[in-house]
């Protein structure tokens, strides 16, 4: 049964990905045009003894252009499970010899086929061209190559860690509307109170509680998920596990998205909210932090006019 399981998951999951080929096509041109950005500016630093000493991508166009892809992986995941907002949709795939784990589990691979893998791709074939540039026409040896490379793997291990971000939070607000509207306002301003609020709450904290008037560094466990990991990429003293315990949190989230998938009723396609739990919970956490964004820009009266 498992054998069978797994063969159904994949030939639904190529039958999406040929259904969306717009997607991937728009994916593939921009993690592309990020790859050649990144080549255009790439360089190599040499000592004045005229040994290799670093590695230089000055393309902030390439990375740009590579968290876009990454943030395009929302706009999948709403086309991909556009059968939760459409009763249309839901019928034929209810009428499929599909379970609903496999039905979510063919999704889930679709986006990861069209949003990571061309992202993922992008970055090996660039790591992989300018190590041998390094190696063969630098003057470098592997491990001197390698260790100059450190500092860009962890730009792309961060937009990998991004996207999958973007694809938890998408899919778990996906299941949870049953509105396209609802899914995806949702998922825009989720993902901003994750990316932001811990960075308000560490400063209110510091500064109201402890006292203190000049901001700290910022605790690395606080951007363990979301956005803000972005924001300490350029930190050497970040650990690097710390974008593998990002990766390990999407996928917990995508999980229980997957639960509330099973549970979710069929019908339930085309109401705003399907699950009144979800609801109170996004608003108290976005009048928490539409509240702290006022009293930390000293408009407080703002903050509880839209509180209230």
């Amino acid at each position: 049964m498992a054998r069978i399981s797994w063969s159904r998951i994949v030939k639904a999951s190529k039958a999406e990905c040929m259904t969306h080929k717009k997607m991937r096509f728009i994916t593939l041109l921009l993690t592309v045009a990020g790859m050649l950005m990144g080549l255009s500016e790439f360089s190599t630093g040499i000592g004045d003894n005229g040994e290799f000493q670093s590695i230089y991508i000055d393309s902030y166009v390439g990375i740009f252009l590579l968290c876009t892809a990454a943030f395009f992986s929302c706009f999948t995941v709403f086309e991909v499970f556009r059968e939760l907002t459409s009763r249309q949709h839901a019928d034929v795939q209810i009428s499929l010899p599909v379970s609903a784990n496999e039905r979510f589990l063919s999704k889930i691979l679709s986006v990861l086929k069209i949003s990571v893998l061309p992202i993922a791709a992008a970055e090996i074939v660039l790591s992989i061209f300018c190590l041998m540039i390094c190696v063969f026409w630098g003057g470098a040896t592997l491990g001197n190559a390698l260790s100059a490379f450190f500092p860009i793997v962890r730009i792309y291990l961060v937009i990998i860690a991004l996207t999958m971000f973007f694809i938890s939070v998408s899919v778990f607000c996906m299941t949870c509307c049953g509105a396209k509207g609802e899914g995806i306002y949702t998922s825009f301003i989720l993902m901003f109170i994750i990316s932001v609020l811990p960075y308000l709450m560490w400063y209110r904290i510091s500064t109201t509680f402890a006292g203190v008037e000049s901001l700290p560094t910022e605790p690395t466990f606080l951007f363990y998920w979301g956005a803000g990991a972005f924001m300490i990429v350029l930190d050497s003293d970040t650990p690097i596990l710390m974008f593998f315990i990002n990766v390990i949190i999407s996928c917990l989230v995508i999980a229980a998205a997957g639960v509330i998938y099973k549970k979710r009723d069929a019908q339930a396609a085309g109401k705003p909210i399907v699950f009144k739990g979800f609801f109170e919970i996004f608003m108290f956490l976005g009048i928490i932090t539409v509240c702290d964004i006022s009293f930390h820009s000293l408009i407080w009266w703002l903050g509880v006019l839209i509180a209230g």
